[in-house]
C-alpha cells in the first residue's frame, strides 16, 4: 500500500481483489489440509 503502487485514487479495486483472493486460496488450503491431512 504504498503511495507508487496506488497513485494518487488510493486503494483501487484491484488491490482489494487481489486481497480476497488471497485470503479465499488461504482458506482453501487450510480447509483440504484438514479434509485430507495424510497428504501432508
Amino acid at each position: 500500500m504504498s503511495a507508487c503502487a496506488t497513485g494518487s485514487r488510493g486503494p483501487t479495486m484491484s488491490e482489494a481483489f487481489i486481497g480476497l483472493l488471497v485470503a479465499a486460496g488461504l482458506v482453501a488450503y487450510l480447509v483440504y489440509a484438514l479434509v485430507h491431512p495424510e497428504k501432508f
